[in-house]
């Protein structure tokens, strides 16, 4: 698959890292190389899971259900 950028790298229900230091350890591994671009101190993603036939926020985050709604009503 290639490199990642991701938003988040924590495990579920666990808050989310700000550091790399911070996310090895409590994701308790070791990766030899990884790319810092700065603290992350802003409010995580908001994960919708698509998988099912109703649309179900798996994780609230920075957009709103309601800003959810209104791109899905007005799309």
């Amino acid at each position: 698959y290639g490199p990642l950028t991701v938003t988040s790298a924590n495990l579920h229900n666990k808050k989310t890292p700000g550091s790399i230091t911070d996310i090895l350890m409590q994701l308790e591994t070791h990766i030899p190389i990884c790319l810092h671009d700065g603290r992350r101190d802003a409010v995580p993603s908001t994960i919708v899971d698509l998988s099912a036939g109703i649309p179900r926020i798996v994780r609230k985050g920075q957009v709103t259900e309601k800003e959810l709604l209104d791109v899905i009503n007005h799309g």
